[in-house]
């Protein structure tokens, strides 16, 4: 994944995704989550394999995903899990937002990681895309008008605004806010939130 930084007013990208005020709109974007499946094979070999990809020697029992008996953690970077009694189940390998920051740590660029997955028969089931503001670059209010305005399209046909509330019916700034654009249940799901 390249990005590049605009060089001027014109190259920049627009404030809602139909057009509007030009502005940068992130401050960092990385992966947060990724989980893959593998093929049921000789799991001794796929974490060998781990290893060198992720140049992590560390292993130690790990909790399974659901559905899993078995896994194994590899350091702090993710867990691969199997289910002996269910080989069509296959492997999963999991990297949480920490997993992924452990990576980053060790100057591994999200690019760079998927880059080293390629060679290892796999298939991307999860990738969640964490986007963060900061410094007030857009705030979580400016997102829900701009989703009730209409300036932001998108397939799905509802949204969902969760705002906590004093007695008073004034919004409770310290306590943040979540927005959750289609369902989990679908392939694609957005979630906004303030961390307050």
């Amino acid at each position: 994944m390249t990005t590049s930084i605009p060089q001027s007013e014109t190259d920049r990208p627009p404030y809602t995704n139909k057009g509007g005020s030009q502005q940068d709109l992130f401050s960092e974007i990385c992966i947060d989550w990724l989980t893959s499946t593998m093929q049921y094979g000789d799991h001794e070999r796929n974490i060998e394999l781990l290893k060198v990809v992720f140049d992590e020697q560390d292993t130690s029992k790990g909790k399974p995903s659901k559905g899993y008996t078995d896994a194994i953690k590899l350091g702090d970077v993710g867990t691969l899990s199997w289910h002996p009694g269910n080989p069509r189940m296959g492997y999963s390998f999991n990297m949480t937002g920490q997993g992924m920051n452990a990576s980053r740590f060790r100057g591994v660029r999200d690019d760079q990681l998927i880059a080293r997955l390629n060679p290892i028969k796999k298939r991307f089931t999860r990738i969640d895309i964490a986007v963060d503001f900061r410094n007030g670059d857009v705030e979580i209010d400016d997102i829900a008008r701009a989703i009730t305005s209409g300036d932001c399209v998108t397939r799905h046909t509802q949204f969902q605004d969760f705002v906590t509330r004093n007695f008073d019916g004034s919004r409770d700034r310290t306590k943040g806010r979540t927005i959750y654009i289609g369902s989990r249940k679908n392939e694609r799901f957005v979630r906004i939130y303030d961390k307050a």
